[in-house]
């Protein structure tokens, strides 16, 4: 039987992630406190919950811890860990904690979603007491990961997304068309989006902009 060590308190929507597998690590600061030993070991489980004194939402299985400083952190480790990018990570860092310092240190634990223990939900028809079917409970049910909060989760979620997006969207759009086209090309890079076909297209539109631009011109006087 799993060990359960010491929550840890997440969003809804990053406990959705966890759940759902998109979000892969956890990152807990260093305290002097503790010396130099993690608060949690490989192989044993953390209960995730939305608040101090509310009940878990999910369980997670520890699979490695790394000590690492903020600023040995990268992009990927970033996604790992349920943010868009760096800049992203950093920004809920400092909206959680206050600060950014790259050269605190922190644990990195790789976890993946314990789906061992069995949910008890409450019945919507209260004759049956317990079920461990979603569909079949109460819509406010709050114990383990009721489906219906993971769902209103994955709304929030989708919604916060587009929302950056749009936002890039509207920002780009205030750049130079050079500036724009080179942000462009840099942020697939660092994505891992292939833009190549839309490249090869854009250099063909390009071309024909310069026959435009620079055909000679017609000569339509004779020489006598």
């Amino acid at each position: 039987m799993l060990s359960v060590q010491q929550p840890l308190v997440l969003s809804a929507e990053q406990i959705h992630l966890v759940v759902r597998g998109q979000r892969t690590a956890l990152l807990v600061p260093r305290r002097e406190a503790r010396g130099d030993r993690p608060p949690y070991r490989a192989g044993s489980a953390i209960a995730l919950q939305v608040g101090a004194t509310r009940p878990a939402r999910a369980r997670v299985v520890v699979s490695r811890i790394t000590d690492i400083a903020l600023g040995e952190l990268d992009d990927d480790q970033a996604r790992d860990l349920g943010r868009r990018d760096l800049d992203d990570l950093m920004a809920a860092w400092v909206a959680e904690r206050g600060q950014w310092n790259e050269n605190a240190r922190a644990w990195l634990l790789r976890v993946a979603p314990d789906n061992s223990a069995r949910r008890r939900l409450l019945h919507r028809d209260s004759t049956h007491g317990y079920t461990d079917d979603p569909r079949l409970s109460l819509p406010e049910e709050p114990e383990a990961v009721g489906e219906h909060e993971l769902e209103r989760a994955s709304i929030a979620a989708a919604r916060t997304e587009q929302q950056r997006f749009e936002q890039t969207l509207a920002e780009n759009a205030q750049l130079p068309d050079g500036e724009r086209l080179a942000r462009a090309i840099a942020d697939a890079r660092t994505r891992g989006v292939d833009i190549e076909h839309a490249l090869w297209l854009l250099r063909k539109r390009l071309v024909a902009i310069e026959r435009l631009v620079y055909r000679p011109a017609d000569r339509t006087d004779a020489v006598s």
